[in-house]
């Protein structure tokens, strides 16, 4: 009986190590050394570097990693730059050209928007919008509530929510941009989809994709301040 058992676990510590054997035979994955398998392309580096050295610019690599490579931006990329850039835009600027490109260079400076994101941004699109006719009004704002957070309970059956016929639900939510004039809101909701594609099918279809959404933020609004809407614009 001791000497069964005893075949049995050393078969089984046999399969053990020949599993063990036939798994790091496969190691690394394919693919895995030629994307993380990077050297220092100097030889001679010191073991200790200090911060102030680093700013200074004083060390230097060639080269970087490859997971440390910058990924193409997208489209949607490209529309969410433009986004961060609106919501940081400071309106009471000439918002010229010369102006906003100084605005986007800030905001990279403060680490609003990133230098990738900066690259990206066309200040003519910025400046359109500054002379458009929201953007004349925005410039005579004197108060823009920018990136407003929201919290109000509503009904659930006023959501469309199936089952929620006397039951209540907290909503949250972050509105872009908005202003009071003449006593009412006026509400900007920035939508990358809609700035991605400019075209009259393109912005049809982002206002009625985010129509029900901007209808949310105009309902909580009204509830957290008393007054209403009077206009929404998804830009």
């Amino acid at each position: 009986g001791q000497g069964g058992m005893g075949v049995g676990r050393g078969g089984r510590e046999g399969s053990l190590r020949a599993w063990e054997e036939e798994a790091w035979s496969r190691w690394p994955p394919a693919g895995l050394v030629e994307r993380y398998g990077w050297r220092y392309p100097a030889t001679h580096l010191a073991g200790k570097v200090t911060v102030s050295a680093l700013a200074a610019g004083r060390l230097h690599f060639d080269e970087s990693p490859r997971f440390m490579e910058q990924r193409r931006m997208t489209a949607e990329d490209r529309g969410q730059a433009l986004h961060s850039a609106l919501e940081h835009l400071e309106w009471g600027g000439r918002l010229d050209r010369q102006d906003i490109e100084g605005q986007l260079a800030r905001m990279e400076e403060r680490e609003l928007i990133s230098p990738e994101q900066k690259k990206v941004v066309d200040p003519t699109i910025l400046q359109r919008f500054a002379a458009s006719p929201l953007g004349m009004r925005l410039r005579k704002v004197e108060k823009l509530e920018r990136e407003l957070p929201f919290t109000v309970l509503m009904a659930a059956d006023s959501l469309g929510m199936a089952g929620g016929e006397g039951e209540s639900v907290v909503l949250q939510g972050v509105i872009d941009a908005c202003f009071v004039e003449e006593e009412q809101w006026v509400l900007l909701d920035y939508k990358s989809d809609r700035i991605v594609d400019p075209s009259h099918e393109g912005l049809a279809q982002a206002g009625e994709k985010h129509r029900e959404q901007v209808a949310l933020y105009a309902r909580a609004l009204t509830m957290l301040s008393g007054l209403a809407v009077k206009e929404a614009y998804i830009e």
